[in-house]
């Protein structure tokens, strides 16, 4: 994991060794195979995802249509953010499209590192605010 962490975080901060070690000591792995659902609307969440490796993609579906969000690409930190702040259910289906391997980590556990660390803090500040997080939905499908 701690490879695809640099390459991913190098974009936001510049992690030293032992940052990005307790980063990733959040972190547990997740493999999954294609079509299989990381999460599924209407779930309680609680987690904030890491793609190391394969692609997913996520949609909204409702009232029998379906919204397209976007895919992940790896590597790249994922979650339905608005459920995960308004301890909410998601209202996104997250599904691999082929075969991948995630980390997964306690929501309140990264805000609790966010708390502790400046640096930590800008990162995900950083990340939160980038478009990775928040997009508008597109109507691909209408039953």
């Amino acid at each position: 994991m701690l490879y695809s962490l640099v390459q991913f975080t190098k974009n936001y901060v510049d992690y030293n060794t032992s940052e990005l070690v307790e980063l990733a000591s959040l972190f547990k792995p997740i493999s999954l195979n294609k079509n299989e659902v990381v999460l599924i609307n209407k779930e309680p969440l609680s987690d904030i995802f890491f793609l190391e490796q394969g692609v997913l993609k996520s949609y909204l579906e409702n009232d029998e249509k379906i919204y397209f969000e976007k895919f992940y690409f790896n590597p790249i930190f994922f979650s339905d953010l608005n459920a995960l702040v308004n301890k909410k259910k998601s209202q996104i289906n997250f599904v691999a499209i082929k075969n991948s391997d995630l980390f997964k980590a306690n929501f309140e556990d990264i805000i609790n590192l966010t708390e502790s660390s400046k640096k930590h803090n800008l990162f995900f500040k950083k990340i939160f605010e980038d478009d990775y997080m928040f997009n508008k939905y597109n109507l691909i499908y209408k039953n």
